[in-house]
Protein backbone atom coordinates (compact mmCIF):
# COMPACT_ATOMS: atom_id res chain seq x y z
CA UNK A 1 0.00 0.00 0.00
CA UNK A 2 1.61 3.44 -1.23
CA UNK A 3 2.10 5.97 1.71
CA UNK A 4 0.05 9.33 1.01
CA UNK A 5 2.09 12.07 0.64
CA UNK A 6 1.20 14.71 3.20
CA UNK A 7 0.98 18.40 2.51
CA UNK A 8 1.48 21.31 4.97
CA UNK A 9 -1.39 23.62 5.50
CA UNK A 10 -1.26 27.06 6.85
CA UNK A 11 -3.79 27.37 9.57
CA UNK A 12 -4.24 30.87 9.22
CA UNK A 13 -5.04 31.58 5.58
CA UNK A 14 -5.59 27.81 4.55
CA UNK A 15 -3.24 28.14 1.41
CA UNK A 16 -0.82 24.80 1.29
CA UNK A 17 2.55 26.77 2.32
CA UNK A 18 5.93 25.99 4.60
CA UNK A 19 6.23 27.05 7.96
CA UNK A 20 6.30 26.19 11.54
CA UNK A 21 4.71 23.37 12.84
CA UNK A 22 1.82 23.83 14.81
CA UNK A 23 2.15 21.16 18.02
CA UNK A 24 -0.30 18.31 18.35
CA UNK A 25 -2.00 18.13 21.48
CA UNK A 26 -4.89 16.48 22.79
CA UNK A 27 -7.43 19.10 21.11
CA UNK A 28 -6.12 18.65 17.67
CA UNK A 29 -5.84 14.95 18.62
CA UNK A 30 -9.81 14.56 19.46
CA UNK A 31 -10.46 16.19 15.78
CA UNK A 32 -7.93 13.80 14.22
CA UNK A 33 -9.62 10.72 15.43
CA UNK A 34 -12.99 12.03 15.17
CA UNK A 35 -12.37 12.75 11.45
CA UNK A 36 -10.77 9.29 11.20
CA UNK A 37 -13.72 7.29 12.84
CA UNK A 38 -16.77 9.05 12.56
CA UNK A 39 -16.58 10.81 9.75
CA UNK A 40 -13.82 8.26 7.94
CA UNK A 41 -12.23 11.59 6.00
CA UNK A 42 -8.62 11.35 7.57
CA UNK A 43 -6.28 13.65 4.86
CA UNK A 44 -3.17 13.83 6.61
CA UNK A 45 -2.32 17.00 6.23
CA UNK A 46 -0.08 18.80 8.69
CA UNK A 47 -0.97 22.46 10.08
CA UNK A 48 1.83 24.83 10.12
CA UNK A 49 1.97 28.57 10.16
CA UNK A 50 3.38 30.39 7.72
CA UNK A 51 5.70 33.52 7.68
CA UNK A 52 3.59 35.77 6.33
CA UNK A 53 0.82 35.12 8.92
CA UNK A 54 3.03 34.75 11.85
CA UNK A 55 2.10 38.11 13.40
CA UNK A 56 -1.71 37.65 13.05
CA UNK A 57 -1.74 33.90 14.39
CA UNK A 58 0.23 35.40 17.41
CA UNK A 59 -2.91 37.89 17.83
CA UNK A 60 -5.53 35.19 17.95
CA UNK A 61 -3.18 32.88 20.23
CA UNK A 62 -2.46 35.93 22.70
CA UNK A 63 -6.73 36.40 22.80
CA UNK A 64 -7.72 32.19 22.90
CA UNK A 65 -4.92 31.99 25.78
CA UNK A 66 -6.24 35.39 27.66
CA UNK A 67 -10.69 33.91 27.14
CA UNK A 68 -9.45 30.49 28.24
CA UNK A 69 -7.53 31.73 31.27
CA UNK A 70 -10.97 34.51 32.06
CA UNK A 71 -13.33 31.51 31.62
CA UNK A 72 -11.15 29.25 33.92
CA UNK A 73 -11.00 32.01 36.52
CA UNK A 74 -14.79 32.72 36.50
CA UNK A 75 -15.53 28.76 36.40
CA UNK A 76 -13.15 28.14 39.37
CA UNK A 77 -15.13 31.61 40.88
CA UNK A 78 -18.58 30.00 40.63
CA UNK A 79 -17.58 26.36 42.14
CA UNK A 80 -15.86 28.49 45.14
CA UNK A 81 -19.08 31.31 45.67
CA UNK A 82 -21.05 28.00 45.14
CA UNK A 83 -19.95 26.03 47.89
CA UNK A 84 -19.67 29.13 50.30
CA UNK A 85 -23.85 29.61 49.33
CA UNK A 86 -24.24 25.95 49.29
CA UNK A 87 -21.96 23.58 50.53
CA UNK A 88 -23.69 20.15 49.79
CA UNK A 89 -22.23 17.64 47.06
CA UNK A 90 -24.92 18.12 44.51
CA UNK A 91 -23.83 22.31 44.16
CA UNK A 92 -20.45 20.74 43.72
CA UNK A 93 -21.37 18.63 40.64
CA UNK A 94 -23.47 21.68 39.24
CA UNK A 95 -20.51 23.95 39.68
CA UNK A 96 -18.12 21.39 38.60
CA UNK A 97 -20.34 20.91 35.38
CA UNK A 98 -20.35 24.42 34.77
CA UNK A 99 -16.62 24.34 35.27
CA UNK A 100 -16.29 21.67 32.50
CA UNK A 101 -18.96 23.80 30.21
CA UNK A 102 -16.77 27.31 30.90
CA UNK A 103 -13.65 25.09 29.34
CA UNK A 104 -15.58 23.95 26.74
CA UNK A 105 -16.55 27.21 25.63
CA UNK A 106 -13.11 28.52 25.83
CA UNK A 107 -12.36 25.70 23.30
CA UNK A 108 -13.96 27.71 20.76
CA UNK A 109 -11.80 30.03 19.53
CA UNK A 110 -9.29 27.38 19.93
CA UNK A 111 -5.47 28.38 18.53
CA UNK A 112 -2.85 25.32 18.97
CA UNK A 113 0.56 26.07 20.02
CA UNK A 114 3.51 26.06 17.79
CA UNK A 115 5.67 23.48 17.79
CA UNK A 116 9.26 25.87 18.50
CA UNK A 117 11.36 22.59 19.78
CA UNK A 118 11.85 21.18 16.80
CA UNK A 119 12.13 24.94 15.09
CA UNK A 120 14.76 25.82 17.38
CA UNK A 121 16.12 21.99 16.86
CA UNK A 122 17.02 22.94 13.11
CA UNK A 123 13.88 21.86 11.52
CA UNK A 124 13.25 25.43 11.01
CA UNK A 125 9.95 24.77 8.53
CA UNK A 126 8.05 21.83 7.61
CA UNK A 127 6.79 21.76 4.29
CA UNK A 128 8.88 21.58 0.72
CA UNK A 129 10.91 24.56 1.01
CA UNK A 130 13.33 25.35 4.09
CA UNK A 131 13.94 29.12 3.19
CA UNK A 132 10.42 29.99 4.14
CA UNK A 133 11.29 31.13 7.35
Amino acid sequence: MQAKKQHTYCMVCGKEKTGISVKEDYVIDIIRWFKKTVLRSESHNLLVVCKEDYPVYKKYRKRFVSRQRIYIVLGVLFVIFGMIISPFITTLLYMLALLLFLYLLSLINYVPALDLMKYKEGKKTVGKKKDAL
